[in-house]
């Protein structure tokens, strides 16, 4: 089971885990470079863990990006996904 709000998703890391991850476009980094994946959208890890319980900081975390950001809008999609 996957939990996914606009560019973020949260993918089950173990039994009791979920990381948090972001779809943008991948840096131009040597390993990216070498792949042949610079530019290209996916999904990224962002090495930030939650447990079950604290899947809303996921969620508020996921929010103070996108605002400190100027996406508005994505922000919304996110307040629909906690409520």
């Amino acid at each position: 089971m996957v939990i996914e709000f606009g560019e973020w998703r949260l993918v089950p890391a173990d039994g009791l885990n979920w990381e948090l991850c972001h779809r943008h476009e991948t840096a131009d980094t040597t390993s990216a470079r070498r792949s042949g994946t610079v530019g290209d959208v996916k999904w990224h890890r962002t090495g930030r863990f939650y447990q079950y319980g604290t899947i809303g900081n996921a969620l508020r975390y996921a929010a103070d990006v996108e605002l400190k950001n100027g996406c508005h809008g994505r922000v919304m999609e996110i307040e629909d996904a906690i409520h």
